[in-house]
């Protein structure tokens, strides 16, 4: 799992290098190094594409539940008319019904299902806030979130993507002419579940749901992104 390339008969090469019978191979790690999921391109044996699949998901589980956790610290910030210390109190005195409502079995559940977008973070807030409340303190955020879009399309037309960006692959909001990058952390692959976030200046950079650096960013700038299916992408 800390694989970072082998040495093949003293020579080193990369993961993707095929060895012959009567190879002599020397791994190289590092404990920095995590499995990747492109990793599952290069083994053969079915063993290491569950062991690399198992440690994939119990990974992005985790990360889900810090993404989770994050979205509810900020929702409890912006909607709760108590303080957040008021808010944490009135969410843990929802729970139950907030596990009712949402057919889960406990809080991390909750927080797994909202790191992997299954449930929205006004939903949640509504039920522990009621509907009223959430909509009057979020409309002052409303036209903040509209402004994000125009942030990311202004890009495009002051700053010239290289080769690595692709503007075609990825649809934002309903916009397809945005300037993007991808995450070389979690680099997500065509298909996987993506959220995207908004860098002033810099356009959009595309994460794949799980990311720490997700987890990480300010929910305000987190705006929906999918794969375009009339395009290939071409990273």
């Amino acid at each position: 799992s800390h694989c970072v390339g082998a040495k093949v008969n003293g020579k080193q090469v990369t993961l993707r290098h095929v060895i012959k019978n009567g190879d002599t191979v020397e791994v190289l790690t590092s404990n920095h190094q995590t499995p990747r999921r492109e990793w599952l391109k290069y083994v053969r044996t079915s063993k290491a594409k569950t062991r690399i699949r198992s440690w994939l998901k119990r990974n992005e589980v985790e990360q889900s539940i810090l993404v989770g956790k994050k979205m509810i610290e900020q929702g409890l910030n912006k909607y709760s008319p108590r303080g957040e210390d008021g808010g944490k109190r009135e969410y843990q005195r929802k729970m139950s019904h907030l596990l009712t409502t949402f057919k889960l079995k406990d809080e991390n559940n909750l927080l797994i299902a909202l790191g992997y977008d299954q449930i929205t973070l006004e939903s949640v807030m509504i039920e522990v806030f009621g509907a009223a409340t959430v909509k009057t303190r979020g409309r002052r955020n409303k036209r903040e979130r509209g402004d994000q879009y125009v942030l990311a399309k202004r890009s495009v037309d002051s700053y010239e993507p290289s080769s690595g960006l692709n503007k075609n692959g990825i649809i934002v909001g309903q916009e397809r002419n945005i300037l993007l990058k991808f995450c070389k952390n979690c680099n997500p692959l065509m298909g996987e579940k993506i959220n995207g976030v908004v860098t002033q200046g810099k356009g959009v950079t595309i994460h794949r749901l799980g990311c720490k650096y997700l987890s990480e960013a300010d929910h305000e700038r987190i705006v929906d992104v999918q794969w375009d299916e009339d395009k290939t992408n071409t990273r």
